[in-house]
């Protein structure tokens, strides 16, 4: 089971992505193979961190949806970031960047509608999950 540190570290990687995608944009001293090294430590502490969490979890489907849920994120910016502020004088880039967001999109549609039939089918017959937090 992973620690205080690492439940904290785990919840700062979206956040860290955005500030990563919005520094490669913003900031010119970061070079696109200085941007490329932070990408890689980026994905490689999430990927190491999700690692160390999943040890030891009993339950593996919501092991593998926190997993995806996650991943989401992480990949979400590592794609973005590459691409940089989309405009109509890059439309490759731009469609790359919305062929990004779409996959987020329909990733967190699925873990969500998992989650929830998860939630709904662990209630007992003629129980509804909302009736069953209330109790």
């Amino acid at each position: 089971m992973a620690g205080r540190a690492t439940w904290i570290a785990l919840s700062m990687m979206w956040p860290v992505g955005l500030l990563l995608v919005v520094a490669n944009m913003e900031v010119a001293e970061i070079t696109m193979p200085v941007f490329v090294l932070l990408d890689i430590a980026y994905l490689a502490g999430s990927l190491w961190l999700l690692r160390r969490v999943c040890k030891g979890r009993t339950n593996p489907e919501n092991s593998r949806l926190a997993i995806i849920l996650v991943l989401n994120g992480v990949v979400l910016f590592a794609i973005v970031g590459f691409t940089g502020i989309p405009n109509a004088g890059e439309p490759d880039l731009m469609m790359l960047n919305t062929a990004a967001l779409l996959g987020t999109a329909l990733v967190l549609l699925y873990v969500v509608t998992s989650l929830l039939w998860i939630r709904r089918s662990s209630c007992p017959p003629g129980q509804r999950s909302w009736q069953a937090s209330r109790s």
